[in-house]
């Protein structure tokens, strides 16, 4: 399935899926309320084999969104982002996992910081949150400092240099030149090297 805009843009929006029908609205919803022109941008969703109608919500957006629907079956999160890395048009690539909750401005401030020369990647805090019992209790754990690690992008208060980041927005050619995501393992820390 292609509905891919005819310019070039500058931003291509990478949405990793697998089984994701209960989370894929909010996620396009939140790019949706970024309010980036659809010339300036193209979303690749890339689904490992969704069996729970996930592409179908994903269409519903068809008429809002510059899509391109890529369909993996198999395909680990971090194949999936390789195979984006691979198809993406964009300048920057911006990381936007089916269950995330981007801040209206998110998208616009990254690419504003990537503008200076010496940052090549950015991201945003990730705010933790439950609902039930449970995931409540889960989100308080993986949000306190033993939990974390002590990891900035769960617990800083300010911009600044950190050594990972949630999601990610990076200028394409340098995440191409770093050879793009690990993807040799099932299993795969995003934090080390």
């Amino acid at each position: 399935m292609n509905t891919q805009p005819r310019n070039v843009p500058s931003l291509s929006v990478i949405i990793p899926t697998l089984n994701e029908a209960k989370n894929i609205e909010i996620a396009l919803l939140c790019i949706v309320k970024n309010e980036i022109p659809r010339s300036d941008f193209e979303i690749l969703v890339i689904d490992g084999g969704s069996t729970d109608g996930t592409l179908d919500k994903v269409l519903k957006f068809a008429d809002q969104l510059p899509l391109i629907i890529i369909e993996a079956p198999g395909a680990s999160v971090y194949k999936a982002l390789n195979i984006g890395l691979e198809k993406s048009r964009g300048k920057y690539f911006v990381r936007v996992d089916a269950r995330s909750e981007i801040p209206y401005d998110y998208i616009k401030t990254c690419i504003s910081h990537l503008q200076r020369p010496s940052i090549e990647c950015v991201g945003g805090i990730q705010l933790q949150y439950g609902n039930s019992p449970m995931s409540n209790s889960i989100a308080r754990v993986t949000s306190s400092f033993i939990g974390t690690g002590g990891a900035k992008f769960r617990t800083a208060k300010e911009s600044g240099y950190v050594d990972s980041v949630y999601l990610g927005v990076y200028k394409t050619a340098t995440l191409r030149e770093l050879g793009g995501y690990e993807d040799r393992s099932e299993y795969v820390s995003e934090d080390s090297f």
